[in-house]
């Protein structure tokens, strides 16, 4: 009997080893398919984005309100530059003598000698750039001022027997006017331009004046010389009777000729960045002015006496904010057709109607879009100006 239960015993713990054995070798197959799993490419697995329906961005309505109005300035189907000068009859003094066309004639240079080769070099690379993308307009002659007064009074007498013909005029320039301003370039040392466009003497020419060039004179130097190409086109007086088009509007003339000058220095993007925030700190701060007030002349007189931003309005509304309203024209059109299509039509239009022939909109209307452009943030304003609608 005794033996018997001890057998039985037996056969019991064999069986319940073998049975863990099992469950241990199932475990042990299924651990090593798990490991065998994970080492191999995982099925698709769906992603939050798969579960959650994808909400459309809504943009603001005073975006969605400015993408419609700016869809209104277009390169229009009016008649060309070329349509206009070959059905041009009417009787123009400067346009017979050639004002408005490119001449053969080489830009002079005048320089002070306290000034190296470096310096008188740099301001012809501007002058060359400009020349090479705008055409060579003149006749030109460039002055270029260092620091030396004597010196600088040489060349300001100069400048004014180039800029004017009648005597009384020169001395007028010489002890009154630029011939003062060209001193006082080098008394401070200054680093400024200005250009001057003699229309009414009896052989037209335009110049402009340079003091102690820098790593910034081929800007400037471009920026001049946009001047000249601008006021090339501008012919005074014919076209209508209205004696305050002035040809470009003032936030034009200052902001197309930084804008181009710096995109031909390559330095397009960053400055055109700057001027966004700075433009939209200036409408921010000072809600109730605008480019408008630049085509007014008593706005523009109590302008030239504010200061905003730490500096005059009117700089700021001219440069930056002038700057960003090129950008906005070029955007819906081309840079070639604003400088090479546009700016020539005001010779034969004058500004007003060269401007809604080329823009499809009125200088009115641009400014209601313009405003609503600057209302959008920063971001915004540049993603659009990367874009073409």
């Amino acid at each position: 009997m005794f033996t018997k239960n001890i057998y039985v015993k037996f056969l019991l713990f064999l069986t319940i080893v073998l049975s863990i054995t099992s469950c241990s070798s199932d475990t042990s197959n299924n651990d090593q398919n798990a490991e065998l799993a994970s080492t191999s490419t995982p099925l698709p697995a769906r992603t939050l984005q798969q579960d959650i329906k994808e909400v459309p961005t809504v943009e603001p309505p005073e975006y969605e309100q400015f993408t419609q109005r700016i869809k209104e300035i277009k390169i229009t189907e009016s008649k060309s530059i070329y349509d206009l000068e070959n059905e041009y009859d009417t009787s123009n003094r400067l346009i017979e003598l050639g004002w408005n066309k490119p001449t053969e004639k080489s830009p002079e240079f005048a320089i002070t000698d306290d000034l190296n080769i470096e310096a008188l070099n740099s301001v012809k690379e501007g002058v060359r750039l400009g020349r090479e993308y705008l055409g060579n307009y003149g006749p030109l002659k460039v002055f270029i001022i260092g620091s030396d007064i004597d010196k600088a009074k040489i060349v300001a007498k100069e400048f004014c027997e180039w800029a004017y013909e009648d005597k009384s005029m020169i001395e007028h320039c010489i002890n009154k006017d630029q011939g003062i301003g060209i001193v006082e370039i080098a008394i401070y040392k200054g680093n400024n331009g200005f250009a001057q466009h003699s229309r009414e003497i009896e052989n037209p020419n335009q110049s402009f004046v340079m003091g102690n060039p820098d790593k910034s004179a081929v800007k400037i130097s471009i920026h001049e010389y946009v001047h000249i190409y601008q006021n090339a086109h501008r012919v005074d007086g014919w076209w209508n009777d209205k004696e305050d088009d002035v040809g470009l509007p003032r936030w034009l003339e200052e902001g197309s000729a930084e804008l181009l000058a710096r995109y031909l220095v390559g330095d397009y993007a960053d400055y055109l960045r700057e001027s966004l925030q700075i433009a939209k700190k200036f409408k921010r701060d000072n809600p109730n002015i605008s480019i408008r007030n630049l085509e007014n002349e008593e706005d523009l007189r109590i302008l030239e006496k504010k200061d905003c931003l730490g500096g005059h309005c009117v700089g700021t509304l001219q440069y930056e904010t002038g700057a960003v309203a090129t950008a906005l024209l070029i955007n819906q059109t081309s840079m070639d057709y604003f400088y090479k299509e546009y700016i020539p039509k005001i010779a034969y239009l004058g500004g007003e109607k060269a401007f809604e022939n080329s823009f499809n909109i009125t200088i009115d209307e641009f400014h209601e879009i313009f405003d609503s452009f600057l209302d959008l943030s920063v971001e915004k304003m540049i993603s659009f100006l990367n874009k073409k609608y």
